[in-house]
This record gives C-alpha cells, sequence and structure tokens, in this order.
C-alpha cells in the first residue's frame, strides 16, 4: 500500500525525488497524523516553513533576474502577488494536487481538500521536501515548472493592463462588492488543461474565460466581465 502511495505522489511532481518519505510527509496534513496506518506519525507543516523561505528567495531571484529591470518596490508587489495563498491554491488545482493530499477524516468531511490554506501549504510543504532531498537547483526547477504561466501573467498586470484589477474596481464603485470567480470546467490532461472560469457580481454571472492556467482563466474572464459591464453602463 505503501509504495503504491509513494509511486503516486512521485508522478504528481515534474522532478525526481530520493528521499521518497519527505514526500509522502510533504502531502500528509496535521489532521490524517494518527489515522493513516502507512503514516510515519509526521505531517507537512515543518515542511511548509522551509518551502515558504525557498520559495520567497526562489521568486525573489527571479525577479531580480528579470530583463525589466524592477525596482525594488515593484520587486516586492509582484513577489508577494505570486506567493500569496489564493496563487499558492490555484497552482496546486492546477497540477491536480489535491486528489491526493492525505486528510484526516474530519478534515476531509470540512472541505479540506479544498481550503486555500491547505493547498498553499501543501505546495510549500512539496518545495521543501525537493529543496532538502535534491538541493535548491532542483527546487528552482520545480517552482519554475509549476509557477512559469503564473510568474508571465502576474508581469503582465500592470497598470495599464490589469482586467481583474479593472473589474475589482468597476464593481466595488458601482456595487460596492467583489467580483466572485469560480471554475466552470477542466478538460485535457493533466500536462496540458484546459480551464474554464466564470465572473459574478452578487450572483449574476457576467463573464467566462478559458485558459491553460486558472490565473490566465480568470484574467480572460475578467476582461469578458469587463466588456459586458460597460455595455450595461
Amino acid at each position: 500500500m505503501t509504495q503504491d502511495l509513494l509511486a503516486k505522489l512521485e508522478a504528481m511532481i515534474p522532478v525526481s525525488i530520493v528521499n521518497r518519505d519527505l514526500l509522502l510527509e510533504a502531502f500528509t496534513h496535521r489532521s490524517s497524523v494518527n489515522e493513516e496506518p502507512y503514516g510515519s506519525g509526521k505531517h507537512n507543516e515543518r515542511l511548509e516553513f522551509l518551502g515558504d523561505a525557498v520559495l520567497d528567495l526562489i521568486i525573489a531571484d527571479r525577479l531580480m533576474g528579470s530583463s525589466e529591470n524592477f525596482d525594488e518596490g515593484k520587486m516586492t508587489q509582484y513577489k508577494s502577488a505570486i506567493v500569496k495563498g489564493d496563487a499558492l491554491a490555484l497552482i496546486a488545482l492546477e497540477n491536480c494536487l489535491d486528489k491526493h493530499v492525505i486528510l484526516g477524516v474530519g478534515e476531509e468531511k470540512s472541505g479540506g481538500r479544498s481550503k486555500t490554506s491547505n493547498l498553499a501549504g501543501l505546495l510549500e510543504a512539496i518545495i521543501g521536501a525537493v529543496y532538502l532531498d535534491s538541493g535548491l537547483p532542483t527546487a528552482k526547477k520545480l517552482v519554475d515548472q509549476w509557477f512559469e504561466s503564473f510568474i508571465k501573467i502576474t508581469l503582465l498586470e500592470t497598470s495599464d493592463s490589469n482586467p481583474k484589477g479593472n473589474l475589482q474596481h468597476l464593481c466595488q464603485i458601482n456595487y460596492n462588492s467583489l467580483p466572485d470567480y469560480s471554475v466552470i470546467s477542466r478538460h485535457g490532461p493533466d500536462h496540458s488543461p484546459e480551464f474554464t472560469v466564470g465572473v459574478s457580481i452578487n450572483g449574476n454571472r457576467i463573464g467566462e474565460g478559458k485558459g491553460n492556467s486558472l490565473a490566465e482563466a480568470e484574467r480572460n474572464a475578467a476582461q469578458v466581465g469587463i466588456i459586458r459591464f460597460e455595455t450595461k453602463h
């Protein structure tokens, strides 16, 4: 049972890992440590702590080396957007990591598989495990694979090209409310998915968007929402 589980977990990440027990620990939520017969009694919070620091370093290095030559303020803004919990949870969902996180019965019943904090913690824990197992170059390779699309989209979202921010501003001014994004569908293989996301205001759907990542689909949905919003006002 344990070997089958370890093989499944290993298949979820795009780099090789020697110590697969670290990977099992990374996928293990605190709620399950006393329930899983194949568990080690360890959960992923220590790895999450480490992975958070490793991710910060890798993203800071990526921004520092950008040809855009960002100043400190802009790099801080972009790093915060890339490593925030919501963004990490989206990346975890895109890579189907939610399907394999090991939860306790109570956490599972309470919707723990889709909680932002659990998904973000899982992603950071995996990065921490890869760093401990194979060092910074391999951790950087993992982050590059998982974050590439999201980083590109984040860097595109300047003041002149930020549909999500612009739609949020319109909603706050006109409705004193925030837009709500929801995943409508996910199609295609795990390595090349296509997401459809809807955006609503006060329960009314105003746009849909498609993309190869949730971030791209949300951005496209916001752009459609802005067009429809401006047509009606």
